[in-house]
C-alpha cells in the first residue's frame, strides 16, 4: 500500500479520473446515487443511511427475458461501477455479502458486479448515535479490501492507495508521498470517533456461547411484543442477502425471470406448499432474524453478520437496538 496527500480542492478531479472508466456513485442526503457532472460532492462526516448494496446486489434484477417462442434472452450486465464515499461498515457488510454469493451459492451476477466495483472509502469523523462498530473491528480498515481510502486532515485527504488502478491514479494525479506525521494524525481521529460510540466490546465466544446457552431467553418475547415484523431491518442490513425468483409474465406470455429482495422478518418467508410455515410466529422471525447475525454465521463462517452500523436501529419504528440484545444476552443485564 502506497499513502499520498491529496489536497481538498483537487477531490473533482479525482472523481473525473475515476469515471472515466466507470458509473461513479457517491452520497447525497442520506444514500448513494450516481454522480453528476460538475456537482459538488460532500462526503459528510458520518455513514448514510443507505449503504451500498443495491449497487452490487440490486432490490430487482432481471435474470433473463423469454417469449412465448422459447427465444430466451440474458440479460447479464457486464458494467464497471465506483462507490466513493463508502465508510468501513459498509465494506465490511460487502465482505459479509461475498462469502455467501460468492464462496456459498456462486451467484455469477453479484460476482460480476464485486470484481467490477472500484471502492474509494472515507474514515468517520463522527459517530451516530447508533454505532457500534468497534465490536466488529471499529475504524481500522486494514482487514478489508478497497482501492483507495480517504481520510480527511488539515485541509486535505490523506490518500492510500491499496490496487494497481489506486497507485496509477495517484501517479497520474502527482501525489505527494504523506509524511509520518501526517499518517499518525488518521489514527488520533480513529481513535477520537471510536471514543463518541461509548461501547465496550463484548467477547466474540462469549456472544456466541451466550446465544447457544440462552435460546429461551426471555428477551426474545420481549421483542416480538415490540417488533412490527415489516422486514425494514432486512432491507437495509448491509449483510441480508435473502431474496427470491419470481416470473414476471404478460398475458400474451412473454415475461422476464427476475430476482428480488426478500425478509426472513415477512410473515410469507417461511411458507411452504401445505400452508405450513416454519416460522408462523412472529417470535420465531424476531430470533431467527438476530441469530442470523450473531450464531449462524459463526457456525458457518467462523464470524457473525453484523457490522455494527446501527442502520437497523436507525429504520425501526420500535426502536429495537442490538446493543441491547447484545447485553441481555451476553452482556448480563
Amino acid at each position: 500500500m502506497y499513502i499520498y496527500t491529496m489536497p481538498k480542492n483537487r477531490i473533482n478531479e479525482f472523481l473525473e479520473l475515476i469515471k472515466r472508466d466507470f458509473r461513479v456513485y457517491v452520497p447525497e442526503n442520506d444514500r448513494f446515487v450516481e454522480m453528476e457532472y460538475g456537482k459538488h460532492v460532500s462526503f459528510g462526516k458520518a455513514k448514510t443511511l443507505h449503504g451500498i448494496k443495491d449497487i452490487v446486489f440490486p432490490k430487482k434484477e432481471t435474470l433473463f427475458g423469454y417469449d412465448v417462442k422459447g427465444n430466451i434472452e440474458d440479460k447479464f450486465v457486464d458494467e464497471r461501477k465506483a462507490v466513493v464515499g463508502v465508510r468501513v461498515c459498509d465494506v465490511r457488510g460487502l465482505q459479509g455479502l461475498d462469502r455467501y454469493f460468492i464462496s456459498t451459492v456462486h451467484e455469477p451476477f453479484y460476482w460480476k458486479a464485486r470484481e467490477n466495483l472500484f471502492i474509494v472509502g472515507v474514515t468517520c469523523e463522527e459517530a451516530t448515535s447508533s454505532c457500534f462498530c468497534t465490536q466488529f473491528g471499529g475504524l481500522d480498515n486494514s482487514d478489508i479490501e478497497y482501492d483507495v481510502w480517504l481520510t480527511r486532515i488539515e485541509g486535505e485527504y490523506l490518500f492510500e492507495a491499496r490496487s494497481s488502478r489506486a497507485k496509477d491514479i495517484a501517479e497520474t494525479m502527482k501525489l505527494e508521498k504523506a509524511a509520518v506525521d501526517k499518517i499518525s494524525l488518521k489514527q488520533k481521529l480513529i481513535n477520537k470517533v471510536e471514543s463518541e460510540m461509548g461501547w465496550s466490546k463484548i467477547d466474540d465466544k462469549k456472544i456466541f456461547e451466550s446465544f447457544k446457552e440462552k435460546t429461551s431467553n426471555s428477551v426474545w418475547d420481549e421483542l416480538s411484543d415490540k417488533c412490527l415484523a415489516c422486514g425494514k431491518c432486512n432491507f437495509i442490513c448491509p449483510t441480508c442477502h435473502c431474496f427470491d425468483v419470481v416470473e414476471d409474465v404478460d398475458f400474451d406470455g412473454n415475461g422476464e425471470r427476475v430476482k428480488v429482495w426478500d425478509a426472513c422478518h415477512l410473515w410469507k418467508f417461511a411458507l411452504v406448499t401445505g400452508d405450513h410455515n416454519f416460522r408462523g410466529k412472529r417470535v420465531a422471525r424476531v430470533k431467527y432474524r438476530i441469530y442470523d447475525k450473531f450464531y449462524y454465521p459463526v457456525l458457518t463462517y467462523g464470524s457473525s453478520a453484523c457490522v455494527g452500523c446501527g442502520r437497523c436501529l436507525d429504520v425501526c419504528n420500535v426502536n429495537i437496538d442490538l446493543r441491547y440484545v447484545l447485553k441481555s444476552i451476553a452482556g448480563g443485564v
